[in-house]
């Protein structure tokens, strides 16, 4: 990934504006975002440990953490890779090295995967009354007589498994599938006023008419660079609204679409003027 925002950079510095240039752009910046997300994958995979307490288990994965009630839990087994196979689930992270996946182990079932490794020899699967799991300890036979010896004091009783994500995960916009597309809609229009600035710069003149009073009379004329001015304006009116939204979205979500509605008649004015400006 590194090597290729490398050579996007040079490309880019290399040819004059046009859009190309755009189009390099947007390639680097979601290479950009799929870095973030695989330095997060790692973070998760350092980060995960299983942390035995008197009578819960917490296994950390990341900045997700999972509690088990000890008196929760049917059965523990270590697995082995000649008796039993596992699949990965279609709908399961594609991150790789991503330590939270969903997964089928034969002659187990569903699986909630919250290990370091794919090996299932490393593996320990822990039945609970509301889930499998399968985690794997450092030292798995030692972790199998630690966890058997302190559940077998305890009493079965069905309990919940406790999922504890951050605040930011937890807001109700990530299930609003609506303002999500809105918003999503308003980057896509956002998108196209850059692309077209980019696309008819290079015939753009040093200098053009940037604003019209309400006669019709040029009162701004700047470089043609400052083209991108418009677009930027479309780029503030979005990040504005979708801050606002989400932080309205629990109270008043017909606001928070409203918000996004309004960004995206925003991007489709500016779009209008940069075709009648350029």
């Amino acid at each position: 990934m590194l090597a290729a925002e490398a050579a996007i950079a040079y490309q880019f510095l290399a040819h004059d504006y046009d859009i190309g240039s755009f189009m390099l752009g947007v390639l680097a910046f979601l290479i950009a975002c799929q870095a973030v997300i695989q330095v997060y994958a790692l973070y998760a995979l350092l980060r995960t440990s299983y942390v035995l307490g008197p009578n819960k288990l917490t296994i950390v994965c990341g900045a997700v953490r999972y509690v088990v009630a000890l008196g929760s839990i049917s059965n523990v087994v270590g697995l082995g890779s000649r008796t039993h196979s596992l699949k990965l689930r279609a709908a399961s992270s594609p991150l790789v090295g991503y330590p939270i996946r969903a997964g089928h182990i034969e002659g187990i079932g569903d699986v909630l995967l919250l290990s370091t490794t794919g090996s299932l020899a490393r593996m320990v699967v822990i039945t609970a009354s509301e889930g499998i799991f399968a985690v794997s300890p450092a030292n798995r036979d030692m972790f199998i007589e630690e966890l058997n010896a302190r559940r077998g004091g305890l009493q079965f009783q069905p309990a919940p498994v406790q999922k504890i994500t951050p605040g930011l995960a937890r807001l109700t916009f990530w299930q609003d599938r609506l303002a999500q597309a809105l918003f999503l809609a308003a980057l896509v229009g956002n998108l196209a006023v850059f692309a077209y600035v980019s696309f008819r710069f290079p015939g753009l003149p040093p200098l053009l008419p940037l604003h019209y009073n309400s006669l019709g009379e040029i009162d701004f004329i700047g470089t043609r660079a400052e083209a991108f001015k418009i677009p930027a304006i479309g780029t503030a009116a979005i990040l504005a609204d979708i801050v606002v939204g989400i932080g309205v979205h629990a109270r008043e979500k017909l606001a928070t679409r409203l918000l996004l509605g309004v960004a995206i008649v925003v991007q489709a004015i500016l779009f209008v003027a940069v075709v009648r400006l350029i």
